[in-house]
């Protein structure tokens, strides 16, 4: 939900003027706490604003950071945090990156970085400081077993409505995740409705040493609408040597996206090459064209 900062300071103050008759409405409360969360262009003000009104009790904040919506208690303990912890999240926004080799690995080293009490400074420049795909990833990466709530909001990054970048980030923690919110996270996004994200999933999947859990969602998205995931699929049920995975390889021999044919060929190599070398040699790749799949078939011919 989109609004402007004047539609979210007056919802606000309308709130805010019940004075003590606010508690008695705490759904309003929450419903405003939501709308912040989902601003836009205007999040940094709005924000600011719901800072600085000594109308929104302190300790209610207190109350809503445990709430069941992880966008309520994580806005909650946003406004909390900039009012009682405000120099750490200020450092939060001040920390520089640091870039690994090409770019492909950003983490963060500032101490604050390893503060619990200043993780809802982290989520809130993931989710709205506009950061390089990179540098999201890096955020997300920090918040790893950083507080107890870390895992459901990666997962509820995944639902939100804001964009591709942001559900990237959040698959890409699951790499590092303990098993039980991995792979819960990584199975929520195998029925993402963006394909890159279905992708990233089996990626991370095929990675992590209990991806095998999770074979069952992998051997399904052999399926999937998109090449990109399709391709992935692949490729992971090959690093985890799936033994039942060859029926969905052999499927992929002879689709439509060379890549897809090139990383079921190399996966069921890995799995069973006494079947891949008989599949060679059917007439399925006579009308082969792409490069690296020519070399593998030259391979396995070979033997």
């Amino acid at each position: 939900m989109m609004r402007t900062l004047a539609n979210l300071i007056i919802a606000f103050s309308f709130l805010l003027s019940f004075g003590s008759q606010a508690r008695a409405d705490q759904s309003d409360v929450e419903s405003h706490l939501i709308a912040l969360f989902e601003a836009d262009d205007t999040y940094f003000e709005a924000r600011q604003a719901a800072t600085e009104d000594a109308l929104l009790d302190d300790r209610e904040l207190e109350e809503l950071e445990v709430h069941p919506d992880w966008r309520v208690r994580t806005q909650a303990a946003i406004i909390l945090g900039w009012r009682q912890n405000g120099e750490a999240f200020a450092s939060v926004y001040e920390a520089a990156p640091v870039v690994g080799r090409q770019g492909r690995k950003v983490r963060f080293l500032t101490d604050v970085f390893s503060d619990p009490t200043a993780a809802p400074a982290i989520l809130e420049r993931l989710l709205h400081g506009g950061e390089s795909d990179a540098v999201r990833t890096g955020l997300a990466h920090a918040l790893v077993g950083l507080y107890p709530y870390w895992g459901e909001d990666m997962i509820g990054l995944l639902g939100a409505e804001r964009g591709t970048p942001l559900a990237l980030a959040a698959v890409a923690a699951f790499q590092w995740a303990d098993s039980d919110v991995a792979l819960a996270g990584l199975r929520l996004a195998f029925g993402h409705k963006h394909a890159e994200v279905r992708a990233a999933a089996a990626s991370v999947a095929g990675w992590r040493e209990d991806g095998l859990n999770i074979a069952p969602e992998l051997r399904a998205a052999v399926s999937d609408d998109s090449a990109v995931a399709r391709s992935m699929a692949a490729r992971a049920l090959g690093w985890l040597g799936d033994p039942e995975a060859s029926g969905a390889l052999v499927s992929l021999l002879s689709d439509e996206s060379a890549d897809v044919r090139l990383h079921a060929l190399r996966s069921l190599d890995r799995i069973d090459s006494s079947q891949a070398k008989r599949e060679v040699e059917t007439s399925r790749f006579v009308a082969e064209h792409d490069e690296r799949v020519l070399r593998v078939l030259r391979r396995l011919r070979s033997r």
